[in-house]
């Protein structure tokens, strides 16, 4: 009976370092979890400004409808072209 005693403390002992270890690794888990939504934002923002400064570079009239802010590129408006 005694040993019966030793291994559910020790059991118990065991849940409790298992249950800090799972705490630990679903933190670490979100951590990352956040820091690739942070990179995916950046990189898409950086594509859409690269996507922005290719079309304005082409050929065809365009205007400036609203300035570029907190990240996100200006926004442009060409003007149609008329189909021969």
């Amino acid at each position: 009976n005694h040993g019966n005693k030793m291994s559910d403390a020790k059991c118990r002992l065991l849940a409790k370092h298992t249950a800090k270890s799972i705490a630990k690794a679903r933190a670490m888990s979100y951590m990352e979890l956040k820091v690739r939504k942070e990179r995916q934002l950046s990189l898409a923002q950086a594509e859409a400004h690269l996507v922005t400064e290719k079309l304005v570079k082409q050929k065809g009239r365009k205007r400036k409808v609203k300035e570029a802010e907190n990240g996100t590129p200006a926004v442009y408006k060409w003007r149609r072209k008329r189909a021969n």
